[in-house]
């Protein structure tokens, strides 16, 4: 596919000239990331990112896809959460620049880490 090329219309600005260049096509990745955060904070990334927490409706055209993915990643539903009226966010997240598509939420394990000389301690397994 990147071999392939196309005309391309464009125009220099200084001379108001067309021309028509060849360019060629490109393949980007589509990524897929996992955010990881301690359970306690599902309210405010669930508000960050802007997913209504009382009832997350799925993106236009999305939802086969995030049934597909949450399958694939052994998730869950993104769960509905109870959220006071102009609930104010306690740490804000940039997400600006950046498409979100939740698909799902995924609990981590609880445990006991070794921290070495910090000594042990019982928490997520973040």
């Amino acid at each position: 596919m990147q071999s392939q090329f196309f005309n391309f219309p464009r125009r220099r600005e200084t001379t108001k000239r067309n021309e028509t260049i060849a360019v060629q096509g490109a393949l980007r990745p589509i990524q897929l990331w996992e955010f990881v955060f301690p359970k306690d904070c599902l309210q405010d990334v669930l508000l960050n990112m802007k997913v209504n927490p009382k009832s997350p409706e799925p993106y236009a055209g999305w939802d086969k896809y995030s049934v597909f993915f949450r399958k694939l990643l052994k998730a869950k539903e993104i769960p509905k959460i109870d959220v006071e009226p102009g609930s104010i966010i306690s740490r804000p997240l940039t997400v600006a620049g950046v498409v979100v598509h939740p698909i799902g939420i995924k609990e981590d394990e609880e445990g006991i880490i070794d921290m070495g000389p910090d000594g042990k301690w019982f928490q997520e397994k973040l």
